[in-house]
């Protein structure tokens, strides 16, 4: 191996090394390096995210790149016995290369139980593009059932899938969505039922 391609792996390692700011800002490993790697290069990229196996988006993604033999069929092996967040979060990066005939069953069950920073808000991403029935009704059903922040969230996505506003949470309509903040649940439930019956299409 010639000491270009050394210092390419090196830097594409370098890349794996994710501290606070790299995980606030939402950055990636080293996606170039992969791009422009030889077979040498690749085959020992390959290595480190196989010996690492997928953690977080940032493994599926680079599998994803990566593409060879070995690299897609740890996403097949991880997606199969992944739970519905991590199959999610796989088939966000590598849809192509993994089976996701049922990834609105699994965005529903995300949506449904999903915290803040804990998957929710990637799973929100994916409902403002991906939106069959049973996720338009896991969104619905957080109106009432998901504390106040979320079923907020939760009302504008449902009032950008309907066709209501460009944008998943449109702040020129902010106070259509703030009034699930409401602590009383039969108050809520009521809201829900008008908001629902005026907007959906």
């Amino acid at each position: 191996m010639t000491p270009a391609e050394q210092a390419l792996i090196e830097r594409f390692s370098a890349s794996m090394q994710i501290d606070y700011e790299r995980w606030h800002d939402g950055v990636g490993y080293d996606l170039d390096t992969i791009n422009a790697a030889t077979p040498p290069v690749r085959q020992a990229i390959e290595t480190l995210l196989l010996a690492r196996g997928i953690r977080d988006w940032r493994d599926a993604e680079a599998l994803a790149a990566l593409s060879t033999p070995r690299a897609v069929q740890c996403l097949e092996d991880t997606y199969a016995r992944a739970d519905a967040a991590d199959r999610l979060m796989i088939a966000r990066h590598a849809a192509h290369l993994v089976d996701t005939s049922a990834i609105g069953d699994d965005l529903a069950a995300v949506l449904r139980t999903a915290r803040l920073g804990y998957g929710l808000g990637e799973a929100i991403d994916s409902a403002a593009t991906i939106h069959p029935p049973p996720v338009v009704q896991a969104l619905i059903d957080g109106l009432t059932q998901r504390d106040g922040t979320v079923a907020t969230l939760f009302a504008g996505l449902l009032f950008h899938i309907w066709g209501h506003s460009d944008d998943p949470f449109d702040v020129d309509h902010r106070d259509r969505f703030l009034q699930f903040h409401a602590p009383d649940p039969a108050e809520r439930e009521q809201r829900a039922r008008e908001f629902v019956g005026r907007y959906r299409r």
